[in-house]
């Protein structure tokens, strides 16, 4: 499970880049992937709207009052000045949080 939060955090935080010197055993494979978070990020001014958002579409409707609150406060914590960073972070910080979960890791 720690192998699976470590690529979920990759994959949310960084993407995964484009393998520019493949090789036989290590071909380009991906090309580079990465999560379009442009729709979390506009809501990411108000948590609430997020994590309905990734309840919705992650979960089903099935998360639970804990979880939902944990993940808005998480999201709260973070107050950058810049309104553009702040909310690709907390944008990321509950993708990566509801991804990693169990209630996720269930649900898949």
């Amino acid at each position: 499970t720690l192998r699976r939060a470590n690529d979920i955090n990759t994959l949310v935080f960084n993407g995964v880049s484009t393998n520019t010197t493949p090789t036989v055993t290590n071909p380009d494979r991906p090309r580079g992937t990465s999560i379009d978070l442009s729709n979390l990020q506009l809501q990411a001014g108000n948590p609430i709207d997020v994590v309905n958002a990734l309840d919705a579409l992650l979960l089903h409707g099935t998360m639970n009052s804990q979880m939902r609150t944990s993940i808005i406060a998480a999201m709260n914590a973070i107050n950058d000045a810049d309104l553009n960073t702040r909310n690709l972070k907390r944008a990321r910080t509950a993708v990566y949080l509801v991804a990693t979960s169990s209630q996720y890791d269930v649900q898949r």
